[in-house]
């Protein structure tokens, strides 16, 4: 005749993930850490692109529509104003 309660976290959310794929040395899924990570950011935390890698034929996903960005200039200087932050489901 135990009574237990349980209560929700006011503080929990759920994870938001961004998808990496192709010529980096740790494709698959991250979490977002923070809300001003970055697309450099997600690509540092895959281990960086490989030398295989082809900035200029990149493709960045969100919610299913393409956005222009320009990797090789995001790859040069982190501070390029195409890279931009990360949303949840970002690909």
């Amino acid at each position: 005749y135990d009574f237990a309660v349980i209560r929700p976290d006011p503080f929990f959310k759920q994870q938001q993930i961004v998808t990496i794929e192709g010529e980096v040395y740790y494709p698959g899924e991250y979490a977002i850490t923070n809300s001003n990570e970055t697309i450099s950011d997600i690509i540092n935390s895959a281990g960086g692109v490989t030398k295989n890698s082809y900035p200029f034929g990149s493709s960045f996903f969100r919610n299913g529509d393409r956005v222009r960005i320009d990797l090789k200039k995001i790859l040069k200087n982190p501070k390029h104003s195409s890279n931009i932050n990360v949303q949840n489901l970002d690909k």
